[in-house]
């Protein structure tokens, strides 16, 4: 009875533990030659980011989508993506997909 009366008195008091900060950038990618996809989750804000590389410029349509394969076959749509100067580069930022 007393162990458990200390255990008591022990989880109201505050406890010491370590802090734990994950890396803040993870970048996972795969380019081949111009072609290529950079996916970076940055901790500090946070947020995803996809980049993706061709040869030949992107179109400018007013919206990007992206379908993944899966038995799902989930998509991500946005109005919000840039294209780099010259426009190889397409890049969308959100703070979750």
């Amino acid at each position: 009875m007393q162990w458990l009366f200390v255990c008591f008195c022990l989880s109201a008091s505050p406890v010491w533990t370590r802090e734990f900060t994950p890396d803040p950038i993870c970048t996972p990618s795969q380019m081949s030659g111009d072609t290529g996809v950079i996916v970076t989750f940055d901790a500090r804000v946070p947020e995803y980011a996809i980049a993706i590389r061709r040869a030949n410029p992107w179109p400018k349509d007013p919206v990007f989508a992206i379908s993944f394969a899966g038995p799902q076959e989930p998509s991500i749509s946005t109005s919000r993506h840039q294209l780099s100067e010259g426009g190889t580069v397409l890049t969308v930022t959100d703070r979750g997909f």
